[in-house]
């Protein structure tokens, strides 16, 4: 559809576009940086949010900490404890069997015994 100031206007934007387009692009780029920007509405039950929203995280974030550092401890003295178990128990069967020593199917029999009890 060809309106009547097409023919003259064309032709002249296909000449002097360079004149026309960077005058146009840096008004568009200065208005757009020095134009106040928009305000932005908050409703009254939400002014201060972001401050107790702060508070929480930071809560939080203590809350983890001091739970880090008990899993720490208690993992620590559960390892102890485990240690504990494994150092009686071992002294136990190497006394059993060094009482056991002389008799090798009764050793035989509680090393079997052992080994049931370890399966359970």
């Amino acid at each position: 559809m060809k309106v009547w100031w097409n023919a003259r206007a064309l032709p002249w934007l296909k000449r002097n576009w360079q004149w026309i387009l960077p005058p146009v692009g840096l008004v568009m780029a200065l208005v757009r940086l020095f134009l106040p920007r928009g305000v932005t509405v908050v409703a009254p039950e939400l002014s201060g949010a972001d401050t107790v929203d702060k508070k929480a995280g930071d809560q939080a974030t203590r809350r983890i900490e001091v739970a880090e550092v008990k899993k720490e401890v208690a993992i620590a003295q559960i390892a102890r404890e485990h240690r504990e178990v494994l150092m009686n128990l071992t002294a136990e069967q190497m006394a059993k069997a060094s009482e056991l020593g002389e008799d090798p199917v009764a050793l035989n029999n509680y090393l079997l015994d052992v080994g049931k009890k370890m399966r359970k």
